[in-house]
C-alpha cells in the first residue's frame, strides 16, 4: 500500500482528492435530499389534514338566534371519534331536552367546508357556563387528531337588539304591508343563518 501511495503522481494525487471530495459531497447532498424530502412530506400532510372544530355564532334580522356549529376548516375529510364538554349539553337545548347537543355525532364524516349547526337556547346559558370546554377527537387516513376549544358565551349577554320587530309587524292588522315583511323578514333570517 505504501509503495502504490509513492508511485502516485501529483496529478494522480489531486485526482484521487477530487475523487474522495465529490464522494463526499454526493453522499452529504444524498443526506440532504432526505432530510428535504421527509420535511416537504410532513408539511403537505400537515396542510392537507383535517381542522374540526366548535364555534358559537349568532343571526340577527327579527330577532337574536344562537348557534352551535361544528366545521371541518380543513383540506381534507375526517370522521369525528369523540365529542364531549364539560357540561351537560342538554342544558343548551332548554330544561324538558332529552338529547343531548349533537348527540349521534360520533361516526360521521366531514367533508372539507362542511359544516352542522343547531340553535341553542340562550337563556339556558347562565353565567356559569359563560364558557363551555369541548374535545373533539377525529381522525384522516391513519392520523388521529384531538383539539380542545374553548366556546365563549359572555358577549351574548351583551348583544343589543336594535332592529324593529317583524314579528310584531305580522302581528298588527292595520299594518297594510304585515304578510310581506313577515316573509321578507324570514328570508333574510335563512340568508343569514346560511352565512354561519
Amino acid at each position: 500500500m505504501k509503495s502504490f501511495l509513492l508511485s502516485l503522481t501529483t496529478s494522480d494525487i489531486i485526482t484521487l482528492a477530487g475523487v474522495a471530495v465529490s464522494v463526499v459531497f454526493g453522499i452529504v447532498t444524498a443526506f440532504i435530499a432526505i432530510f428535504t424530502l421527509k420535511q416537504n412530506s410532513k408539511i403537505i400532510k400537515e396542510a392537507n389534514r383535517p381542522y374540526i372544530t366548535i364555534y358559537g355564532a349568532y343571526s340577527h334580522i327579527t330577532k337574536v338566534n344562537y348557534y352551535l356549529i361544528i366545521k371541518n376548516f380543513g383540506n381534507t375529510g375526517g370522521i369525528i371519534t369523540d365529542f364531549s364538554a364539560d357540561i351537560d349539553l342538554r342544558i343548551l337545548l332548554g330544561s324538558h331536552s332529552q338529547k343531548a347537543l349533537f348527540d349521534g355525532i360520533i361516526g360521521t364524516y366531514m367533508a372539507p367546508g362542511q359544516s352542522i349547526k343547531t340553535y341553542i337556547n340562550i337563556e339556558s346559558v347562565s353565567k356559569e357556563h359563560d364558557c363551555i370546554n369541548f374535545n373533539i377527537k377525529y381522525s384522516s387516513e391513519d392520523r388521529k387528531y384531538s383539539e380542545d376549544i374553548p366556546v365563549s358565551f359572555e358577549y351574548t349577554h351583551s348583544v343589543a337588539s336594535s332592529r324593529i320587530n317583524s314579528e310584531r309587524i305580522a302581528d298588527d292588522k292595520y299594518h297594510p304591508l304585515s304578510h310581506e315583511l313577515s316573509i321578507i323578514a324570514k328570508i333574510l333570517q335563512d340568508i343569514d343563518e346560511s352565512k354561519l
